[in-house]
């Protein structure tokens, strides 16, 4: 992902109803979300429990706990 927004910085990388971001915008937040995450204790290689909706917010916690290293299960 890391180089798919440096090199389709401006592209459109997810679509959820209206909703539309870049892949810089997606990578910018799952930077944001894996500080969040690690920021709230987690550490790599943590497992964290999922129930989650389809929604652009549920690609942020996918996005951001793989940056962490942190296992979704």
């Amino acid at each position: 992902m890391r180089q798919a927004a440096a090199y389709n910085a401006d592209r459109i990388a997810v679509i959820h109803g209206s909703q539309r971001i870049t892949f810089r915008q997606a990578w910018h937040r799952g930077v944001q979300m894996a500080n969040w995450l690690l920021g709230l204790g987690l550490s790599p290689g943590d497992r964290v429990g999922v129930l989650e909706d389809n929604s652009i917010e549920a690609q942020d916690f996918f996005l951001g706990s793989a940056i962490a290293g942190i296992v979704r299960v």
